[in-house]
């Protein structure tokens, strides 16, 4: 009895002491302390992406002036992703880095779950940026279309689309992992990954494929197709602009012509009281219009129309002047309808300018915190490389859930105004209750 003591108390005694010097050495391992700064990053994102995003959908919820924009429709949708990537997902993340284990234990088939969720939470925020991409391409590039696809039953197809295709591309590893982990079969996709304290993939060698195809699929061929996008929405802005700029410019040009000449030609009808020098300044701009179809085809810049021969004094050639020597007598309420349509058309370009810098920053922001991932899992020594490595590009991209509402903040105007409205409300009640 005395001996059968001894011996339990001596395998005790060998049991701890081996399982102090197995936590001794592991807590000498790189990736246990550098997992300090993904739990650090991962509070953040839980909290300021949990209160950021779920404002914004308050703002939009509240705002009838950002939901009759179908662009804040999509800003919305994503703000609901990232609402669950930060409050659903990443809190399981982040335990897992401060036990250095699964917090349910053994049960991998949770475990398999979490990583189908991780995978889903950014793989679909990458369709959601590329419809939005889309929407604004859409809209510039094909402005006669927009009406018909995003003010119809399409609008909301695209919408739920975007929830469903990441998911139904992952299900398959999802239900694998499952049944493996269910009936004890090894290899399965997914589940604990101890070097990273993270659900992933882990048999990365039977998955390669699938793992590099899904990488393909929702990161790289996005990143070139919303490149592509926004090099062509650039170019179109810039045209735009510039046909803008020279439209109002050929209207004020022919009113100041205008303005000093009567219902007739200037030379025909100069005012005698004119000054020879403006009657010669009168002839040499009615002579510009008169050569003007010479000088389209050498000019220095034309554009639809309207061209700028001489930018010190330009001679615009705006569209119906068939004839240079017509007379252009236009009406007091033409000029002002031509000046009220100018301001129009800058307003219009203007908030069109101002949605496209928010899609071109937040997705610019998505890109950044994502490509070091995409990079790293894409290379060929990948598993050579240290776990820190790893965690650290996994850890820049949970940033991506809490980023956009600081970003509507400092670009989006409508959306900051709901901000302040909706704070400024809470502000004032708990101030009224706390004079209570």
């Amino acid at each position: 009895m005395l001996t059968t003591s001894i011996t339990w108390a001596t395998s005790q005694a060998n049991d701890t002491v081996g399982s102090d010097a197995e936590f001794l050495g592991n807590s000498t391992r790189p990736e246990v302390t550098f997992r300090y700064v993904g739990i650090t990053i991962g509070i953040i994102d839980i909290v300021l992406g949990t209160f950021g995003n779920l404002l914004t959908i308050v703002s939009f919820m509240k705002s009838r002036a950002l939901r009759s924009n179908v662009f804040n429709h999509f800003i919305v949708n994503l703000a609901f992703i990232d609402l669950l990537t930060a409050s659903c997902m990443m809190p399981f993340n982040v335990a897992g880095y401060i036990y250095m284990q699964w917090p349910f234990g053994n049960d991998h088939v949770t475990c398999a779950i979490q990583a189908f969720f991780y995978f889903c939470c950014g793989y679909t925020s990458v369709v959601c940026f590329l419809a939005i991409t889309l929407n604004r391409f859409v809209g510039i590039v094909y402005p006669e279309r927009y009406v018909s696809v995003y003010s119809t039953n399409w609008g909301k197809f695209i919408l739920a689309l975007t929830w469903i295709v990441a998911p139904a591309f992952l299900f398959p590893s999802l239900i694998t992992s499952a049944i493996n982990n269910a009936h004890g079969y090894p290899k399965t996709p997914t589940g604990w990954k101890e070097r990273e304290f993270l659900c992933t993939y882990v048999n990365v060698n039977n998955w390669v494929i699938y793992m590099q195809v899904s990488r393909v699929i929702f990161q790289f061929l996005p990143l070139i197709i919303m490149i592509f996008a926004y090099v062509v929405i650039w170019y179109k802005v810039k045209q735009s602009d510039k046909r803008l700029f020279l439209n109002t410019g050929c209207k004020e040009y022919r009113e100041r012509i205008e303005s000093s000449r009567d219902e007739k030609t200037i030379i025909s009808n100069a005012s005698p009281r004119s000054s020879p020098a403006h009657v010669a300044q009168e002839t040499r701009d009615l002579r510009k219009l008169i050569h003007l179809k010479n000088v389209e085809s050498n000019g220095n810049f034309k554009t639809q129309g309207l061209i700028y021969d001489d930018p010190k004094n330009p001679a615009i050639h705006c569209n119906g002047m068939d004839e240079r020597t017509k007379d252009i007598s236009p009406t007091a309420s033409s000029s002002s309808i031509a000046r009220r349509r100018s301001v129009g058309q800058n307003q219009r370009l203007q908030r069109q300018k101002r949605l496209i810098y928010v899609s071109i920053i937040i997705w610019s922001t998505f890109t950044v915190l994502f490509l070091p991932s995409l990079i790293i899992n894409l290379l060929p020594n990948r598993s050579e490389l240290s776990p820190t490595v790893h965690m650290l590009a996994s850890n820049i991209t949970w940033l991506n859930s809490c980023v956009n509402p600081i970003i509507y903040v400092v670009v989006h105007k409508s959306m900051r105004r709901e901000y302040y409205k909706i704070l400024e409300t809470i502000f004032r009640r708990s101030s009224y209750g706390n004079y209570r």
